[in-house]
């Protein structure tokens, strides 16, 4: 399975070094990467070698091989870099992927079925998860520690604090 980490959406310099805006969390994936697919708007797909990767700006620089002068990296603009779940590295202490927990059952503190995990958002302090309810109904549950009382990736579970659901009423 491929996984999108970002988009090109400029050149930087002279020798073809791309700028590419991360569309992962975990940006520190960009430090280790050795190669990967890139995705042009019509789907067709080019495997790259990754020569080098620096952060600059919110931005990581980026050096493609066969990509050598700014021309090039135009050609790129819009493209998206995958690669495969293989190369992810492990989820940092606390952390979870969301490919790992997408449609996770969700449970409250006494076992009760709440529902699946269906979606999350960023907000800034804290990602905001989205559960279709077992009764139908859209709620909405703070990813903190108050209201998510345990994630457990082996059993795909979440269980939470009904206290912290919004929505339904």
């Amino acid at each position: 399975m491929s996984i999108t980490i970002g988009a090109i959406t400029d050149v930087f310099g002279i020798n073809g070094v791309v700028k590419v805006k991360p569309l992962v969390d975990d940006e520190l994936i960009f430090k280790q990467l050795k190669s990967v697919a890139l995705v042009n708007k019509a789907g067709n797909i080019d495997q790259k070698k990754v020569m080098s990767a620096k952060q600059h700006k919110g931005l990581w620089l980026i050096k493609l091989s066969g990509v050598n002068d700014p021309d090039d990296g135009q050609l790129l603009r819009g493209c998206l870099l995958q690669i495969e779940e293989g190369q992810l590295p492990p989820a940092g202490q606390g952390s979870v992927y969301w490919k790992d927990i997408q449609g996770a059952a969700v449970i409250d503190m006494e076992g009760k079925p709440v529902g699946t995990l269906a979606d999350y958002m960023e907000t800034g302090s804290h990602d905001v998860f989205e559960i279709a309810g077992a009764d139908g109904i859209s709620y909405m549950i703070s990813n903190n520690p108050a209201h998510v009382i345990n994630i457990d990736v082996d059993t795909k579970t979440v269980t939470i604090d009904r206290i912290g659901l919004v929505g339904g009423e």
